[in-house]
């Protein structure tokens, strides 16, 4: 990269753009909802994949940070945070390999469901001379991974517990398929009824004999729920810090739009159309709702192709030019932050900094 751009008008597009302010505001605002309470953030670093963010995560409160790789929890190392969650399974001996070697530098704790990887985790550890921590998924109705509640999951717990080289930390349950829920009595219904089946295996566990120290899991858009339900101790939300358009209907009130993909036009073909430099290789496209354009405001995207944005324009509208800039919300914040190499962080209209995402396409 060459010289940093003064200010946000100087920024070469398509390109990754983070309100410093604003995140911090974000960070700040769930750091100060659970303080006076049992529960915590270990923010989910799947959104941002910054070191950068994840150490103002840290420094506002939160223990550590969550990952969803091996490779995300290696550009955190790397980066200065000394403590995070895998929440996945980590299987085969290549990503066990490097598990334990992080495990010699950081407090590493990962996610399991089932007995023949706690064997396998286990006999690594033991090799490797590190101990590594250990949370049992417990399969919460959203019909991906996990154990099921109840006796099997207590039958797990008990397996990593005897298991050399490995610590129990707990259990971990994530209520995904809730979160999209827009009314929000029904999401907390929903919710709550998920993540009961982790509370009522706790108590199943701490009869059995067994020490529980955390219950995690969580997300954004139900920050407010999980965080209250009893027994639970720890919150993995990750998009609160910088926010998209898709969670911004369900906690857009709590936290504030802090990253977007700012755009130029690069043609205006017909009086009602112009063409943007954003596509789908800069902004991700997804079936459940399409980018924002917010400024200018009343625009809207009618489709997206690998390398353009089409817009349509009204008598209403702006009357954009080729060069022109503009700002756009993604939908889905977690895969646009996976497309770019690096962020703009800006103050106001200054650009302060440019921030590697290290954790980008780490997919093992």
């Amino acid at each position: 990269m060459g010289l940093i751009p003064r200010t946000i008008h100087d920024i070469d597009t398509p390109a990754a753009v983070v309100d410093l302010d604003l995140v911090r505001r974000n960070i700040q605002a769930l750091q100060t909802y659970l303080d006076g309470t049992p529960v915590h953030i270990r923010p989910h670093v799947k959104t941002h994949k910054t070191p950068q963010i994840a150490l103002m995560q840290i420094a506002a409160g939160a223990p550590g940070v969550t990952s969803a790789k091996v490779g995300e929890a290696e550009a955190m190392v790397a980066g200065g945070v000394h403590d995070v969650l895998i929440a996945n399974q980590v299987v085969g001996p290549a990503k066990i390999s490097r598990l334990c070697a992080l495990a010699q530098n950081a407090r590493i704790t990962v996610a399991v469901d089932d007995a023949r990887n706690v064997q396998d985790l286990s006999a690594a550890a033991v090799a490797a001379g590190v101990t590594i921590g250990v949370v049992v998924e417990i399969e919460v109705g959203m019909k991906r991974c996990g154990v099921a509640a109840g006796a099997p999951a207590v039958t797990l717990a008990q397996t990593v517990a005897a298991a050399p080289g490995l610590d129990l930390v707990g259990l971990m349950g994530y209520e995904g398929h809730t979160v999209a829920i827009e009314d929000h009595a029904e999401r907390a219904a929903a919710a709550r009824g998920a993540l009961g089946r982790v509370i009522e295996t706790k108590a199943l566990c701490e009869a059995a004999g067994l020490n529980i120290r955390e219950v995690t899991g969580g997300g954004t858009n139900t920050f407010d729920i999980t965080s209250k339900i009893d027994g639970w101790t720890e919150l993995q939300c990750g998009t609160y810090a910088t926010m998209d358009a898709g969670f911004r209907p369900h906690s857009g009130h709590m936290f504030e739009s802090a990253f977007w993909i700012l755009a130029s036009v690069i043609s205006r073909p017909a009086t009602d159309r112009v063409v943007l430099d954003a596509g789908r290789k800069a902004v991700s496209f997804e079936p459940g709702g399409t980018p924002i354009i917010e400024d200018p405001s009343g625009l809207e995207i009618e489709s997206l192709s690998e390398e353009h944005a089409k817009v349509s324009l009204t008598s209403q509208n702006p009357d954009l030019q080729p060069g022109q800039k503009v700002r756009i919300t993604p939908w889905h914040g977690c895969t646009t932050f996976n497309l770019h190499d690096t962020v703009y962080v800006v103050q106001d209209d200054e650009v302060v900094d440019v921030w590697s995402i290290a954790g980008r396409g780490k997919f093992t």
